[in-house]
């Protein structure tokens, strides 16, 4: 709906035509009529002018998913008059995304405006409409209406850092291998902090020109299975929905960072296990909006992350039970 209201400077200019025509009634009329024609030919011809300008037309640019801690930039491509003068805002709705930088807006002209969005609080939120505000050449009036839809944003849970005890449980499936989950030399690579310390090869190692430590990678036994691993993420209360959302989430990251099929089972989803980029989407945007529910079954989920307290998370691994604290963040961003 297309509204037209006075500016500050039009409230002004207002002000000041009533109080010309208090001194009209009671000093001296010919001389407040000489002042008020001029004023309220300007503020005719600013609110005409307004009224008659067509209004931009906004597409706004694709909004990425992303995690919980992280920004990403949004672009507002507007078309139309040389003469567009306001500022250009998109409501965001929900409270778990906010703005960074110069926000609304102002517009000098068609163009392209970016802003920021920090995404703060997993779930799902609505971006849009878009609301432009254009303002007269005098600045005398604003006009302000909306254009285009609604966008929604899935804001995915942050990513904890995995223990190595829990790595080589994940590794080794369903207990077909040796217990640190190797069963048979995959090749060589460089070492970060997902390896053990006793799968570093010395001898290469010390060839290594710039001291780099290489480490051997076995193939675990979860890469010869054909169903791939299922996580049921199975808050029992409300307090406890966003530390099974992180667990869930980074242990679905690890695995699937494997190239092994995840499936999740939440109490109100079943997705069966797939590998890839779509399947890494469904999970994440799945696990944004958990929910706790009583009496959710795990049926037969290989992973069984469930919640005690708000802080701690318990997770049965085949038939394995480790314990993580959902406050200590990942050391990396995984792909989301």
């Amino acid at each position: 709906m297309t509204t037209v209201r006075p500016t500050r400077r039009g409230i002004g200019l207002a002000l000041l035509a009533l109080a010309l025509v208090a001194v009209g009634t009671t000093v001296n009329r010919s001389q407040a009529v000489v002042l008020l024609v001029p004023l309220a030919v300007t503020g005719g011809i600013a609110y005409w002018e307004l009224r008659r300008r067509a209004p931009p037309s906004v597409a706004r640019g694709d909004i990425v998913n992303g995690r919980a801690g992280t920004k990403a930039p949004v672009d507002l491509d507007v078309r139309g008059s040389e003469r567009l003068v306001g500022t250009i805002t998109d409501t965001i709705a929900g409270g778990g995304i906010n703005t960074d930088g110069e926000y609304p807006r102002r517009l000098n002209g068609p163009g392209t405006y970016t802003y920021t969005l920090t995404y703060e609080r997993r779930g799902r939120y609505e971006v849009g409409p878009i609301e432009v505000s254009l303002t007269d050449s005098l600045g005398l009036f604003r006009r302000s209406e909306g254009i285009g839809t609604t966008t929604s944003v899935y804001v995915y849970p942050r990513l904890v850092r995995l223990p190595g005890r829990l790595k080589r449980a994940l590794d080794t499936g369903h207990g077909d291998a040796d217990p640190l989950g190797r069963t048979e030399f995959d090749r060589l690579r460089e070492y970060d902090q997902s390896a053990s310390l006793r799968d570093i090869d010395w001898k290469t190692s010390a060839k290594q020109p710039d001291e780099t430590f290489i480490v051997k990678e076995f193939v675990g036994a979860q890469r010869y299975g054909v169903d791939g691993v299922t996580i049921a993420a199975l808050p029992a209360t409300a307090a406890g929905e966003e530390g099974v959302a992180r667990a869930a989430a980074s242990i679905a990251a690890y695995l699937l960072d494997q190239d092994v099929a995840v499936g999740l089972q939440t109490p109100t989803t079943q997705l069966s296990p797939e590998e890839g980029p779509t399947q890494r989407r469904r999970i994440n945007e799945e696990l944004a909006t958990l929910t706790s529910a009583r009496g959710a079954d795990a049926d037969t989920a290989d992973v069984v992350v469930t919640a005690p307290d708000a802080e701690t998370v318990s997770i049965a691994v085949f038939d394995e039970t480790h314990t993580l604290r959902t406050t200590a963040p990942a050391n990396r961003v995984s792909q989301v």
